[in-house]
Formats: structure tokens, C-alpha cells, sequence
């Protein structure tokens, strides 16, 4: 999961269409769930209309969903005392790590700060294990996707550390390209953002390189 910055919109003129093209700019086209870029999406209260009515129409309770992610989630989630983590308010960048493992994703969590925050992140567990490790057809998909947009960054990486200096720069524009939510976006990369940056988290040389880029 990404840590997503909105920006405090009136709702109240907006059409459906725009509401949704606004979110995929914001979200840059990636399903706050699962991470994958695509133009397969719904919006998403993030508070169930059902049991939150007020927050219906708030912009920041509209979320970018993928049609397999909403499924799953439905109107399990953000009732009460089931909450999940809140990629608009919540660290999720050191709450939770996801890395691809023999096929499986494996879901890495810390204790929160407080019993609040712990039942959110075990909540979250539970919502992102039931979307990346179901023996279901969706998930399936989701693995092989995520599989097959992994293999193409690791290669890239793993040209960059046998390249010599005068070709290195070549690749850490590769390597920053699908870093890039703007590219996601665009769709130009499948998003996955976060199990990339797990890859490289150890390779400081690479990390710090890739700063003096922005």
C-alpha cells in the first residue's frame, strides 16, 4: 500500500466520470488495495455508504478501487470495529511491506502505537492476504501480473549492477521510470510501486542516486 496526497474537493457539481478521472490523477490510475495500475477501477466509499451516509459525497472518503479488490472488500471493512488502514491519513509505508516470495505475497506488519492503530493493520492483514493469497481466479491473475511486472524491474536492476559506470546512468532512469506514479498513470507500467522499492530498500548507493533525480 502507497501513502496517497488529495486535495480537498467539493464534490457537490461533479459527474460520476469526473469524479472517477479526478481519483485516477490522484491515485495515479493504482487501486489503493492491491497497487496495480489499470483502468479497471470503481470508486470506492472508503466508509460504506450504508453505515456512513454523511460521508457519501465526502472527497475524502472517495477512494480508486479495482473492480476484483471492491468484490473482496465490499462492505467488510471500515464498520465498526473493523477498520482498515487509511492510505490518506495512516503511514502505511512503515506499517506494512509487501514482498513477492515463491509466489505468494508475503504481508510484513508492525505493532502500532496504539490498540487503534494495531486493530487497523490487523485488519488490513486480513483484507490484503484475501486479495494477493486466495486459491481464487482473480487473485491467481493478480499474482501473475505482479509477477511479470517484478521480473521486468528486477532484470532492469540487475543490469544496472553488472553495467560499468558509463552505462549506469542509462539504467537508473529505467529503474526511476517504474518508480514513477506519474508512470503508472499513464500506464505505461502496471504500478506495484511498493514491492519495487522492497527490492532495492538495502542498496543505498542506488537509493541515494535516484534522490539527486528529483
Amino acid at each position: 500500500m502507497l501513502q496517497i496526497t488529495k486535495e480537498n474537493l467539493n464534490t457537490l457539481f461533479m459527474t460520476d466520470s469526473e469524479m472517477k478521472e479526478m481519483l485516477h490523477k490522484e491515485f495515479h490510475s493504482m487501486c489503493y488495495v492491491c497497487e496495480e495500475a489499470t483502468r479497471h477501477t470503481e470508486i470506492d466509499h472508503f466508509f460504506p455508504q450504508k453505515n456512513y451516509p454523511e460521508k457519501a459525497m465526502e472527497w475524502s472518503n472517495l477512494f480508486l478501487i479495482c473492480q476484483k479488490c471492491n468484490k473482496i472488500k465490499g462492505n467488510r471493512f471500515n464498520i465498526p470495529e473493523k477498520e482498515i488502514l487509511n492510505v490518506l491519513v495512516d503511514n502505511v509505508d512503515e506499517l506494512i511491506s509487501l514482498q513477492l516470495h515463491d509466489g505468494t505475497v508475503q504481508i510484513n506488519t508492525v505493532n502500532g502505537e496504539s490498540i487503534e492503530l494495531t486493530n487497523k493493520i490487523k485488519n488490513t492483514y486480513e483484507l490484503l492476504e484475501a486479495v494477493y493469497n486466495q486459491a481464487s481466479m482473480s487473485s491467481v491473475q493478480l499474482r501473475q501480473i505482479l509477477n511479470n511486472e517484478l521480473k521486468d524491474f528486477s532484470m532492469v536492476y540487475i543490469n544496472y549492477k553488472k553495467a560499468t559506470d558509463i552505462f549506469k546512468d542509462g539504467f537508473i532512469q529505467l529503474i526511476r521510470e517504474r518508480l514513477n506514479k506519474n508512470a503508472a498513470y499513464e500506464l505505461k507500467h502496471r504500478g506495484f510501486i511498493s514491492f519495487k522499492r522492497k527490492i532495492i530498500e538495502s542498496d543505498l548507493e542506488l537509493l541515494n542516486r535516484l534522490s539527486m533525480l528529483d
